[in-house]
């Protein structure tokens, strides 16, 4: 099976160039008090990959790399699927958009208290980088298919509307399983 991080994101880092501009800009003023008040029961994660490619959800995960000055501490956030939807196929007058599998995701029981705790050491820390990661193995990839495309979103609270993080992004498969 192959297997494949489908997104790395650093979210309160600047430079990345992957990042749209209206994510950026929405981010430019996301503080670390915002973070400590995100309620983790509304966190959402959203994946949609180009068909036939699906997302294998038994693998699913989430995870944060928190740096501080205490030195870096990973966590785990299992992610549940809320909502699968296959998305046909839209045919525009200048442009196609090919029909997409799309994955909404919440935390699970344990991805909220660990979620919590780095909340806890996160507030003791006069500052800290933060980098999210969503990973998952892929199913049904094409014979010979050398990357996949996909898109990913994360909303942050009911409230909010999902961040694009990566829109069509096309990223290489790791054949090496």
């Amino acid at each position: 099976m192959y297997k494949v991080i489908l997104l790395t994101v650093i979210l309160l880092l600047t430079g990345c160039s992957s990042i749209p501009l209206s994510t950026m800009l929405e981010m430019r003023s996301y503080s670390k008090e915002d973070f400590l008040a995100t309620q983790p029961e509304q966190l959402r994660a959203q994946v949609l990959l180009v068909q036939p490619v699906r997302a294998d959800l038994e693998k699913v995960e989430l995870q944060l790399a928190l740096e501080t000055s205490k030195g870096l501490r990973l966590y785990q956030f299992p992610l549940q699927l809320l909502v699968e939807e296959q998305l046909p196929q839209v045919s525009g007058l200048f442009s196609t958009t090919p029909a997409k599998n799309s994955y909404t995701f919440k935390l699970s029981e344990l991805a909220i208290t660990n979620f919590v705790e780095m909340q806890q050491l996160l507030a003791e820390q006069k500052s800290a980088k933060l980098n999210f990661t969503i990973s998952s193995g892929l199913l049904d990839i094409p014979k010979g298919a050398s990357s996949v495309t996909l898109t990913a979103r994360l909303k942050l609270s009911e409230q909010n509307d999902y961040l694009t993080l990566f829109e069509d992004a096309k990223l290489a498969l790791d054949h090496s399983d």
